[in-house]
């Protein structure tokens, strides 16, 4: 008799309910690199009597680029179509991908955003 509380079949559910988690995540890809393309072009517009436009023109090419990269992953996952033994390394490529367009719009609160002086401010 197999009990369903074995090890061995809790790891495999963990494993399937991670795998599933996995391709949640890709599910959202298309709807976030929109967003992203949205809220970067609209930033770059809004800031762009304020701030350099060379600077602006070199962060949003590196936000589209990141962008595309992220595209290619995503159709490289479902092409891949995983299983759940394999479904590891491509969580990793997920965060991956996420951790590099987080800082790139991080970059944009450093480098796209003039500091009044105290001068400017009274």
């Amino acid at each position: 008799m197999d009990n369903e509380n074995s090890p061995g079949n809790m790891n495999q559910m963990q494993a399937a309910v991670r795998a599933e988690q996995v391709s949640m995540l890709y599910d959202a890809i298309p709807a976030s690199t929109v967003a992203n393309l949205v809220i970067a072009v609209l930033l770059v517009f809004a800031q762009w009597s304020a701030i350099e436009h060379t600077l602006l023109v070199w962060w949003l090419s590196i936000t589209v680029t990141v962008v595309l990269l992220r595209v290619l992953l995503f159709i490289a996952y479902r092409r891949s179509a995983p299983s759940v033994d394999e479904i590891g390394i491509w969580g990793n490529r997920f965060t991956v991908g996420s951790s590099v367009s987080g800082l790139t719009f991080g970059t944009a609160g450093i480098l796209l955003f003039k500091v009044a002086g105290l001068s400017e401010t009274s």
